[in-house]
């Protein structure tokens, strides 16, 4: 294990008891077939909904994975719930719940909380205005996918949202909605800001991916997926191979200092992952209507 920060120290800690609590799946590795998305944080449809560009694409990737018989996982900050009550927000995406719901009644649909969508943490308020859309829905903060095939134990995946330890998402997170609720999102709203984009502080975020990743360097026969960072991270020798060139021609083209330390980040990164262990399924609000996620089917990740 690296050097134990502090930071590393929360978040190792936050990871050890979600890992504890951990709900247990058994999963059959041949007959899996899982699509993980996360945060969508999915607005009132105003100009702070950081959704809205996104919806059309993930509406489709809906219409796609249920014809093909997947489970859809969502992976917690669904809602942005710390600049809007939850009754405008699923008023606005009614369609998406509805779809969301075929996925349900045939008990292919697992739901998780995150930092900005931690009032589905409370059992209450999931019954009073999830269960509209999802009868009987659970809300989970930790799943542990324990793989097999023919019986013989594979090993586990880890399904967390990524926020615990943290002490602005997690320990304080009830004074970080009050700041984004009452002074981030009118000004968000008043200039029509955009924030989710791949090269929004990136430092944080790649600070929290390693630390998510050294987590999982001693961990025998586990798999940590999560989103939170709205990075995609996906380890493989195309990734790192194509990174090398990005970096190269960074540096060969850009004046831009911040562009080329962004560039040489995540190539460090993605050379320091020398253990497959730690994925990242990003996020699902991209202001040019990307979105990412993480599939797991015909005995793969991808």
């Amino acid at each position: 294990m690296p050097d134990v920060t502090n930071y590393q120290r929360n978040i190792n800690k936050g990871l050890d008891r979600s890992l504890k609590d951990a709900l247990v799946f058994p999963v059959d590795i041949e007959s899996a077939r899982l699509i993980i998305f996360s945060d969508h944080h999915k607005g009132k449809g105003d100009e702070a909904d950081d959704f809205r560009p996104s919806q059309t694409s993930y509406q489709k990737a809906l219409d796609y994975y249920l014809e093909f018989g997947y489970t859809l996982v969502v992976l917690g900050d669904v809602e942005e719930l710390w600049e809007d009550p939850p009754g405008p927000v699923l008023e606005c995406y009614r369609s998406i719940l509805r779809k969301e719901n075929e996925f349900h009644k045939q008990k292919r649909y697992w739901r998780f909380w995150g930092n900005h969508d931690d009032e589905w943490r409370h059992p209450a308020r999931v019954r009073k205005h999830l269960w509209k859309f999802f009868p009987n829905l659970v809300v989970h903060e930790s799943v542990l996918l324990d793989f097999f095939d023919a019986e013989v134990g594979l090993g586990g995946i880890l399904l967390v949202h990524g926020h615990q330890g943290t002490l602005v998402s997690d320990h304080f997170g009830w004074f970080t909605r009050l700041l984004i609720r009452y002074i981030w999102r009118p000004i968000q709203r008043l200039f029509n800001i955009q924030p989710n984009t791949p090269a929004t502080d990136w430092r944080l975020r790649y600070r929290h991916d390693i630390a998510m990743y050294n987590w999982t360097v001693d961990k025998e026969k586990l798999v940590l997926i999560a989103g939170h960072t709205h990075h995609p991270i996906f380890p493989s020798a195309s990734r790192l191979e194509r990174l090398t060139e990005d970096f190269k021609s960074v540096k060969d083209l850009s004046v831009d200092a911040e562009e080329i330390l962004q560039a040489q980040a995540e190539l460090e990164f993605a050379q320091a992952g020398e253990k497959p262990s730690y994925f990242n399924s990003g996020c699902c609000c991209f202001n040019d209507g990307r979105i990412t996620g993480i599939e797991i089917v015909d005995g793969q990740i991808r």
